[in-house]
């Protein structure tokens, strides 16, 4: 995992540890970025400051509140280049939507510069792909802005998302908690929109360009923009980083597990290696070696983990692996405990690229783990 601030092109950078100080329930007037840019964003009318919880994320561990009625924070007048109008830009937040909320659209950051529409990410929750994740295109293009598929079952849940704009490629993609759930190719940016980086004047955090509507109702914990397209690894280390303050660790679990052994392999085939388990135990993500199903008709790979010891603790679990798709292909991924299946995460708009998803266990998955040696991921491939 890697710190924001060690990958390069970091324009804005906000931790709740940087609010750690400020008493529980009261307005926040400023949140300081800890970037190297030191710009802080700022709201002077105590009505319209979000709040402090302190306690939002774990005990001791807060997060900024955000009520959905008239709270905001200003990027306005910070001289910020947080987009690049060439090559693009990368969002990632670490957010908790309210269950409450009742706003149809709701902007967790938006950076219009006053124009119609803006670059923006909210949450969707009527109309089109209801619960989803909406992005928008910093060229004022109407047709830059895109929903995510519906992701309802967020709701009330933190999420990691990761929102692109690559102008460059004419591509927009949004990620929540390292799975993809949004990929539109060959967008149209209208060209008579900026295309150098400009500063992000009227930026919002948590409402619209005007900040007379579409509320934030909810808590952010983090906020990170680059002023560029991070590569899968670097957006991946990032969200580890996330992922890791979100679960209460400070550096990576002290139990890590690689596949050992196969169990089921019909149907798959190994490249770079002596069997499939072989082309997955490494730690550290190489794609010199991996196993692909040519025919995926149901086709089950399952591979066990090198036993573990009970960790005692219903956090931090996480599970990563990498995929890619040609075609159009529905993967399921599976943690079992021997035969029972104890999580699943469903993949339906894979790229041919691979992409680095993690997953972080519910506290009830967690919870279910009862024997550490006899873990297994199971993996079925399936043509849409």
């Amino acid at each position: 995992m890697a710190d924001p601030t060690t990958i390069p092109d970091l324009g804005l950078y906000l931790h709740g540890t940087s609010l750690d100080s400020t008493a529980d329930g009261t307005g926040v007037a400023a949140w300081a970025d800890l970037s190297t840019n030191a710009a802080t964003v700022t709201q002077a009318t105590p009505a319209n400051q979000p709040t402090w919880d302190a306690n939002a994320v774990a005990a001791g561990k807060g997060a900024v509140r955000f009520s959905g009625s008239a709270q905001w924070l200003n990027l306005l007048g910070t001289g910020l280049n947080l987009a690049n109008g060439v090559s693009g830009m990368t969002i990632i937040a670490v957010c908790k939507d309210a269950a409450s909320a009742t706003s149809a659209i709701r902007n967790l950051l938006n950076l219009s510069r006053g124009g119609t529409p803006p670059d923006a990410l909210a949450r969707v929750t009527t109309g089109v792909n209801v619960g989803g994740y909406r992005i928008g295109g910093r060229r004022q293009d109407p047709d830059g802005l895109y929903n995510a598929p519906a992701a309802g079952t967020l709701t009330g849940e933190w999420v990691i998302l990761r929102y692109v704009l690559d102008f460059a490629n004419r591509n927009v993609a949004v990620w929540a908690n390292g799975v993809q759930v949004l990929t539109v190719t060959g967008t149209a940016f209208a060209t008579g929109g900026p295309t150098t980086a400009n500063d992000s004047a009227n930026g919002v955090i948590g409402a619209n360009p005007a900040a007379t509507a579409e509320f934030w109702n909810g808590w952010v914990r983090s906020l990170a923009t680059y002023k560029r397209v991070l590569t899968d690894t670097e957006a991946a280390s990032v969200e580890d980083h996330f992922a890791a303050d979100l679960a209460g660790a400070t550096a990576p679990a002290g139990q890590t597990l690689a596949p050992t052994s196969d169990i089921t392999t019909a149907g798959w085939t190994t490249t770079g290696a002596a069997s499939p388990f072989a082309a997955l135990d490494e730690t550290t993500a190489s794609d010199a070696d991996y196993v692909s199903a040519s025919t995926p008709n149901g086709s089950v790979l399952e591979v066990r983990f090198a036993a573990a010891t009970d960790p005692a603790s219903s956090s931090g679990h996480q599970v990563r692996y990498r995929l890619r798709a040609t075609g159009s292909h529905s993967v399921r991924v599976s943690l079992m405990q021997g035969a029972t299946e104890r999580a699943f995460w469903t993949h339906t708009n894979l790229t041919a690229d691979f992409q680095t998803i993690t997953q972080t266990l519910t506290t009830a998955q967690a919870d279910s783990l009862t024997d550490y040696s006899d873990l297994r991921l199971r993996v079925t491939a399936t043509a849409s």
